[in-house]
């Protein structure tokens, strides 16, 4: 699978779980940029795996077509062919932190990010028995979607749930799959806090490095 392929497969996954997505948020979830998405948009509009409906004069309806539920079915069999060691590292590497985790039992698991590695976690989750607490998301157009039969809630009311014990970044482990940790609520939150940090130092250094 070539990059045009997975590209497309990312946009006929997105368009399949939301139909009002709009293409800002398909690059957002997928990390594609606005202007590769309206070209693939179009074109796979003209090659009938998508359809298009303007619901007024600034909101579009995305749909897939029985032809384009039947592509993505086939990339997605593609992607999974060509990444199968990936997933199975992903697998093992999160199947390995339950196993060995000594305070899981009666516990309850959060996922942080909505995306690939999010759904193998799941599996796992469920395999093993362990109580699924819900996905988070900081993306405001994914917040309230459905997802596995539970419905997306926003990264700040995991803040305050207090019925979370652990969580899984998936958001984070997309990046970088060594950063696949169950940590608690408040070391995630550390983390982010840190992160965050991090990443304004840099824009200020980028600033002043500009001038």
């Amino acid at each position: 699978m070539n990059s045009k392929q997975y590209n497309d497969y990312q946009i006929l996954r997105t368009i399949e779980q939301r139909s009002d997505v709009s293409q800002r948020l398909i690059s957002k979830q997928t990390g594609i940029n606005v202007a590769s998405v309206n070209f693939a948009v179009k074109r796979l509009i003209q090659k009938g795996y998508v359809k298009a409906t303007n619901m007024n004069k600034k909101r579009i309806m995305y749909h897939l077509t029985p032809t384009g539920i039947s592509q993505k079915a086939k990339l997605a069999y593609n992607f999974f062919l060509r990444n199968y060691h990936l997933f199975s590292d992903i697998r093992e590497t999160i199947s390995a932190q339950i196993d060995t985790h000594p305070d899981l039992e009666g516990k309850n698991i959060a996922i942080m990010g909505l995306n690939e590695i999010s759904e193998i976690v799941y599996t796992c989750l469920q395999k093993r028995e362990i109580h699924f607490a819900g996905i988070y998301e900081d993306i405001p157009e994914l917040i309230g979607t459905k997802w596995m039969g539970t419905v997306v809630q926003s990264m700040e009311s995991l803040q305050n749930d207090g019925q979370v014990n652990y969580v899984v970044d998936a958001k984070t482990a997309a990046e970088d799959l060594m950063s696949l940790y169950i940590v608690t609520v408040r070391d995630f939150w550390d983390y982010q806090d840190v992160r965050e940090a991090m990443e304004k130092d840099h824009a200020v250094s980028g600033e002043q490095s500009d001038r």
